[in-house]
């Protein structure tokens, strides 16, 4: 029978890169535990970049009892990005992808009678064929999901079939019947059948079907308990037992569920006939102190914060994540966006379509049976930097890819926000969403109900769905009138409040995905004082602080009774009134002060108490509801203002007057421009003194690996350089001036 052994303990890890460590003596090295990354420390400090290089594991294995006569498989849950593995020294082969599962078969190389030499070598560095390119997050390098051997006899289900289990579970529902088509892939089948038992929750047989190995077969059920989300996420489990002269000698056993999934342009998601709005969250792997380098408390962690809030989706952005995490997703009743790295940046390599086909593959093939998953990403903010045609037939080709790998689910892509509605772009794929930040890189938060509006409008028969939105939210700041650019805690909860709600007047919109549940590492960044950080998640790094924008959502989606009483970090006031927010699903809330009943609100999800009237020193705010739930803040009144509440550096609120500017201004044909891109205006001497001149921050900006792709007018028209009309208009006659 199959064995799983684990191997993550006993590494040995150096931070250099020399051929002889494929075989040489670890003496000097540090000593590892896996899940492992060499970036675990300086990713998170914001005094130093972040090492981008390759390095080496090494361990030692011995044959075991249980190994003899067997098939020995090494298996590598993640290597970040690219992994050579050998053994005593011998090359077995390169994986040129960082968010998949691996394997080697290591049989015909181990050595029985003395220790065997393991070493892999891990490289994060920029490589320009594989994928990630360039991204608005950090490539954490490791082998940061564990590794393990899987011992099998001669005959056993395909370990070399891209990573996954070699089974591949169809289940579909149609008039109350449950049909399971089963695809089971059987390596040295001479003589072998597969005997497959389909059992319900609770163990119990269902039902049963033996046929010979390597033949698809079907199954069926009546009445099947749905996999129905977060409301009744039902398992059923498919026992394969692999069998030779009666004898089994190997077992796979796939959880799955049936349920159905149908998309409507004018009428959203349908979950087994049943109107489901996606409230969706994007999640990134990392966590404070330990990176890309999860374990399973930690990953538990993050689903049951998503959980308390009411979340019933997620994107798992923008690469593939832990199988734990999936299979919790699974169990949780959570509906899944799962995408490939094709993001930002296409590779002018030929191999890195290859390679994004390769990881399409992968994602697929290993995660194909996961009732929580919906549908497949082939690309994230693709056209940031144009759109050509050879990025068009290359996006074609993985829409279809996709659909030959697994016909079941629907494909998707994020567009980035300012790639035109009429796009042939947006016609891809089977359901399409947009990355919008109207309210915090541009216009005004009221601007995304007008574009959906139009959009809809344009392209009545397209599943529309928002794949990010978001605004940066820092703990540190505060603001009575909080507005566009302040980093604000409360900017942030408004910020969030109003979109949600726009969202909610939208009822033909499939889904939504708050950028982003968790702040995230992203070395290439330095936003509100704070380097290295993505800041616009729901809850901090380390997961230890809920800000008050999780408590908006909270309020709309979760059934648990709570009270929350905002900004409570902006503890020193100096007005002698002051307005308090609370955050609640009830129906009505009383606030109090030093225990002096104040006012009763009724209301929905927000309630506003004004003119709150504050003493001198310490005041106790306390606020209940009409269930019993009680929260209770302090807030000190004192005469000065506290200058740490401000961001030095906060943009100006300033009204998006650029599209206007635009318009007015004159592109001639020969000679530069605004409309043209970042990397050639700095590649040109003159231009780029120009731009040095007037626009200093844009060419200094930490992201321009990201946006040396995109015009610069798009990154007028998309960020806020705190520039004045004129500034745009002198820039550009400045820039017409010199001859291509």
């Amino acid at each position: 029978m199959r064995e799983i052994i684990k191997l993550n303990e006993g590494w040995f890890f150096i931070q250099e890169d020399r051929k002889e460590y494929a075989s040489s003596s670890h003496d000097g090295w540090q000593a590892v535990t896996l899940p492992h990354t060499w970036n675990a420390a300086d990713a998170d400090r914001d005094d130093t970049d972040y090492f981008r290089g390759a390095c080496w594991y090494q361990k030692s294995i011995s044959v075991k009892e249980n190994m003899r006569g067997k098939r020995v498989f090494l298996e590598v849950l993640a290597a970040s990005n690219i992994a050579d593995v050998y053994l005593n020294g011998k090359h077995l082969g390169t994986h040129e992808a960082g968010f998949s599962i691996f394997r080697y078969d290591l049989t015909e190389h181990l050595q029985e009678n003395q220790e065997n030499t393991l070493a892999i070598r891990v490289d994060n560095s920029d490589i320009e064929y594989v994928y990630p390119r360039a991204a608005d997050f950090t490539f954490f390098g490791g082998l940061y999901r564990g590794v393990q051997l899987v011992v099998v006899e001669d005959a056993h289900f395909d370990l070399m079939d891209y990573g996954s289990c070699g089974i591949y579970v169809t289940p579909k529902v149609k008039q109350n019947e449950g049909t399971v088509h089963i695809c089971a892939k059987v390596v040295n089948d001479e003589g072998c059948s597969v005997e497959y038992r389909i059992k319900d929750k609770e163990g119990n047989i269902c039902a049963t079907l033996s046929e010979k190995a390597n033949v698809s077969v079907s199954m069926t059920l009546e009445q099947p308990h749905l996999w129905n989300g977060v409301e009744d996420p039902y398992l059923y489990t498919l026992e394969s037992l692999l069998k030779k002269q009666d004898k089994t000698i190997d077992c796979v056993e796939v959880p799955f569920g049936f349920r159905t999934i149908e998309m409507y342009p004018d009428k959203g998601l349908f979950l087994n006939g049943k109107h489901v709005y996606l409230r969706g969250v994007s999640r990134h792997q990392c966590h404070a102190g330990c990176g890309w380098a999860l374990g399973e408390k930690e990953q538990v962690e993050d689903i049951e914060i998503m959980e308390d809030m009411g979340v019933n989706s997620i994107r798992l952005a923008h690469y593939q994540h832990n199988p734990y995490f999936y299979d919790l997703c699974d169990q949780k009743g959570m509906l899944i966006w799962a995408e490939i790295p094709f993001i930002t940046k296409m590779s002018p390599d030929k191999k890195g379509h290859e390679n994004c086909r390769l990881q399409l593959e992968e994602l697929i093939k290993q995660n194909y049976n996961h009732p929580s998953i919906f549908c497949w990403g082939i690309s994230n903010e693709i056209t940031i930097g144009g759109e050509y045609e050879e990025l068009y037939e290359n996006l074609v080709d993985l829409n279809r890819f996709a659909k030959e790998l697994d016909a079941s689910r629907y494909t998707t892509t994020a567009s980035v926000s300012m790639l035109g509605m009429e796009s042939k772009f947006n016609r891809i794929t089977d359901i399409l969403a947009y990355n919008h930040y109207f309210g915090w890189y541009g216009s005004d938060m009221a601007h995304m109900e007008k574009w959906l509006q139009e959009f809809h409008e344009k392209q009545p028969d397209i599943c529309l769905g928002i794949s990010e939105y978001g605004a940066e939210g820092i703990l540190q700041y505060h603001s009575d009138q909080p507005k566009r650019g302040d980093y604000t805690e409360e900017y942030h909860a408004l910020y969030h409040r109003k979109t949600l709600e726009i969202f909610e007047r939208t009822p033909w919109l499939w889904g939504s995905y708050v950028w982003n549940m968790f702040d995230f590492s992203s070395k290439i960044r330095d936003e509100g004082g704070r380097k290295g950080m993505n800041n616009k998640g729901l809850v901090t790094y380390d997961r230890k602080i809920k800000k008050d924008a999780f408590f908006v959502y909270k309020a709309h989606w979760s059934k648990d009774p709570f009270v929350h009483i905002a900004s409570r970090r902006y503890v020193n006031r100096i007005n002698d009134q002051v307005c308090i927010e609370v955050f609640s699903n009830a129906e009505k809330i009383t606030l109090y002060v030093d225990d002096q009943e104040v006012q009763t609100v009724q209301g929905k999800y927000h309630f506003v108490f004004q003119d709150v009237a504050l003493r001198e020193g310490k005041n106790t705010i306390k606020a209940t509801s009409d269930h019993g739930q009680v929260d209770e803040i302090v807030l000190c009144k004192g005469n000065e203002v506290d200058p740490s509440y401000e961001f030095e550096g906060a943009k100006d609120n300033v009204a998006n007057w650029f599209d206007e500017t635009r318009a007015s201004l004159q592109i001639k044909e020969g000679y530069y421009s605004i409309a043209d891109k970042m990397k050639d205006l700095l590649g040109n001497e003159e231009t780029k003194a120009i731009l040095s001149a007037k626009i200093p921050k844009i060419v200094n900006h930490p992201m321009l690996n990201m946006i040396g792709e995109s015009p610069l007018e798009m990154l007028l028209g998309m960020l806020n350089f705190g520039l004045k009309p004129e500034d745009v208009i002198e820039t550009n006659e400045a820039l017409s001036k010199i001859k291509k």
